[in-house]
């Protein structure tokens, strides 16, 4: 995915080139309408502040500074990102710490149902969650929520709006629901 990006921003970064030169679509003095168009463009929008600091910049060089990412520091990202433990761990960690043991205690709950006068294929109601079989679907679902509060979290504070927009761009291309029939399990 970074990759792709990097290619990406590499042919664009050829463009930004070009568009600095004479003739330029890249107004040498933007008023405020074509700053915020940009920073509705390749980015979240605007956030307080954003178009004066890009008009002391210049719209050009915000438009190459977002097209390298890599060269913008985004310590800020990084702390208010510190809190989620799960954004840490590896996919292995996920599926031990959080998504192995729910599947688990689904099975024992359906051989449990199945004891009690069913099969384990069709149960006679379906199994009720326990006290600890309800805990761990609430940890579970802990990952979703990791995932779902960073990502708005990037979009309204990152400073590599470019990237954090390509990036949900190609998630939402590449994913479906998480809660969607059988990807659930």
């Amino acid at each position: 995915m970074r990759a792709f990006l990097r290619a990406a921003a590499f042919v664009a970064a050829g463009s930004a080139v070009l568009a600095s030169g004479p003739g330029s679509a890249v107004p040498a003095n933007p008023d405020a309408a074509a700053i915020l168009h940009v920073l509705n463009r390749a980015g979240f929008g605007a956030r307080p502040g954003d178009v004066e600091r890009v008009r002391q910049i210049g719209l050009a060089a915000y438009i190459e500074r977002q097209l390298h990412p890599e060269k913008i520091a985004d310590t800020a990202m990084a702390a208010r990102l510190a809190g989620f433990e799960t954004l840490a761990k590896s996919s292995r960690e996920l599926a031990d710490d959080y998504f192995i043991p729910v599947q688990m205690a689904r099975q024992q709950a359906k051989r449990d149902a199945a004891r009690d006068g069913g099969t384990p294929d069709n149960p006679p109601d379906k199994p009720s969650l326990k006290g600890e079989q309800m805990g761990l679907a609430r940890k579970q679902r802990a990952v979703l929520v990791d995932l779902s509060s960073q990502k708005i979290l990037r979009a309204a504070y990152s400073e590599r709006q470019l990237e954090e927009v390509m990036t949900d761009f190609w998630f939402n291309h590449f994913n479906v629901f998480a809660n969607k029939g059988a990807t659930q399990q």
